[in-house]
């Protein structure tokens, strides 16, 4: 089913709502799937209106990026089912109008990741409220089986999920500070839920852990494949002067692209690895020794080339800015050809673990140079991803003589 629902529909405070880059069409979308319930607002990448008093939007992407919440269980007319989505229509739209009268969401989530939100609260989430009677959400945690953006006339709008918090995991944020916000994703991809929301949910922080509910692990079987796993850096370095960290993205594609980012994994013997996220994008963090004052992050992203995963690759190539090919035999499938024909402007560094045959014709399509190539083995792992660390190493001290 699919249902649009306005302000008043919504019953939210229509008079008080800010504009919205293109407000004659501010609406929520609410949508039944796979045994849950998607609510996505559209409006906030309409077309700028140049007759707003408003400077922050782009032109012709608004505020870049539109927002959803995504539900356990699909919701019918029920007493209970309505008044689940009634409150969840309150907090997505209570993010919405905050990102519409602010337009900064976009760039917080690229800059740390996920970002905090406090909100104003409603009487169905009582128990949700902070003593101050706000609630608190994160915006821009991993959603197992969502694109991470919308392909538009005019470019690409990001997509962002939000998730309720308990009160115990917004002060587990505070305590940590700007990290919080991190240690949560971490904690919700570790449980299995991710993103999604349901009013019964308990706290991540909850000890003894809390196991999921048998209807939501079913839906996550059930689901579509992922595309995304975790937000991927837009640029090859990220600087987080707060924590004094820098961020690099590395994309591992090929038919043998989970067995790298697996075999990585256990060569590191869990020194400095974070949680190795199952998924169609295998994602894997590795925390590396200071260079130039700065924690090194490597966040690795392997997908395969099977069939049915074009969009997965397609992500992967045009969000990270280092590449490594990872793949066993000759043949030469349509996702390796896309990830060439992606990453041949501007050149990224990129290994190739590979036959010979299928290193040519990739550095063909590309139309330069691999900085490594060799036949995929336990060796060639290690060297690819040493010489590309070379190569971001090379980036930091250029980035830095230019600061």
């Amino acid at each position: 089913f699919e249902q649009v629902r306005t302000r008043e529909r919504s019953g939210y405070r229509a008079a008080s709502s800010p504009l919205w880059p293109g407000e004659q069409t501010a609406s929520i979308r609410v949508v039944g799937r796979a045994g849950r319930t998607f609510l996505v607002t559209d409006g906030l990448s309409d077309p700028y209106d140049p007759q707003m008093p408003t400077h922050f939007f782009e032109h012709e992407l608004g505020c870049g990026c539109e927002l959803f919440v995504e539900i356990a269980g699909e919701l019918g007319d029920g007493e209970e089912q309505a008044a689940a989505l009634h409150a969840y229509e309150w907090v997505l739209w209570c993010v919405a109008d905050w990102e519409a009268e602010k337009g900064v969401v976009r760039e917080w989530v690229e800059d740390y990741g996920v970002v905090m939100l406090e909100i104003a609260g409603h009487p169905s989430l009582e128990s949700w409220q902070k003593a101050n009677g706000q609630l608190e959400v994160a915006v821009g945690l991993a959603a197992r089986d969502v694109l991470g953006s919308l392909a538009l006339p005019a470019g690409r709008a990001s997509l962002y999920s939000v998730k309720l918090l308990r009160p115990d995991e917004r002060d587990h944020d505070v305590e940590l500070a700007t990290r919080g916000g991190r240690d949560l994703a971490r904690r919700f991809a570790r449980r299995g839920d991710f993103h999604l929301n349901w009013l019964a949910r308990p706290s991540v922080l909850a000890e003894p852990a809390a196991e999921l509910p048998a209807g939501i692990e079913a839906a996550w079987r059930d689901a579509p494949l992922p595309a995304l796993v975790t937000p991927m850096p837009q640029e090859l370095i990220l600087f987080d002067p707060y924590l004094n960290e820098t961020n690099a993205g590395v994309g591992v594609i090929g038919n043998r692209a989970d067995d790298f980012i697996e075999q990585l994994y256990r060569q590191t013997g869990g020194a400095g690895a974070g949680e190795l996220v199952p998924a169609a994008i295998r994602y894997l963090p590795l925390r590396l020794p200071a260079i130039a004052g700065f924690v090194m992050n490597i966040h690795l992203y392997g997908v395969r080339t099977d069939e049915g995963l074009e969009s997965d690759v397609e992500q992967t190539a045009l969000h990270t800015r280092a590449l490594i090919i990872a793949h066993e035999g000759e043949d030469f499938p349509a996702g390796l050809q896309r990830a060439a024909e992606l990453t041949s402007e501007p050149a990224v560094p990129t290994a190739i673990c590979a036959s010979p045959q299928v290193a040519q014709r990739f550095s063909e399509l590309q139309g330069y140079a691999p900085v490594f190539a060799a036949e995929l083995s336990e060796q060639a792992i290690v060297s690819s991803l040493k010489e590309i660390m070379r190569h971001v190493m090379i980036a930091i001290r250029d980035a830095g003589s230019q600061s």
